[in-house]
């Protein structure tokens, strides 16, 4: 499958969650400016630690790289009245069209 296929494949996806009240719209926004973007926010996950115990928790946004083509650490994600900043990618969730990102409060 191409990455153009993929990426028409994560729209669609990305279109029904919002319709279905699942995914947010957020703004982007980095040292480049301000991008408009869909997402799907999952808070509270809890973050595991080497053995396989709870270190913590943590919120976790999934951008479509169609929309923001290059997440980086320090940007900031803004959904209504929130703002987080992107930490760091989440390992083995990062693909051709789309990445995840752990955020901390902004």
């Amino acid at each position: 499958m191409t990455n153009a296929a993929i990426a028409r494949i994560d729209a669609a996806v990305f279109a029904s969650l919002r319709r279905a009240g699942l995914a947010d719209a957020a703004t982007y926004q980095d040292e480049l400016g301000t991008v408009p973007c869909t997402v799907v926010l999952e808070r509270d996950i809890q973050e595991l630690g080497d053995i396989g115990q709870v270190i913590g928790q943590r919120t976790v946004a999934t951008f479509q790289l169609v929309e923001v083509p290059r997440p980086k650490r320090g940007a900031t994600l803004s959904i209504g009245s929130e703002t987080w900043a992107l930490e760091k990618p989440v390992q083995g969730q990062c693909d051709e069209s789309s990445e995840q990102w752990v955020l901390n409060d902004g």
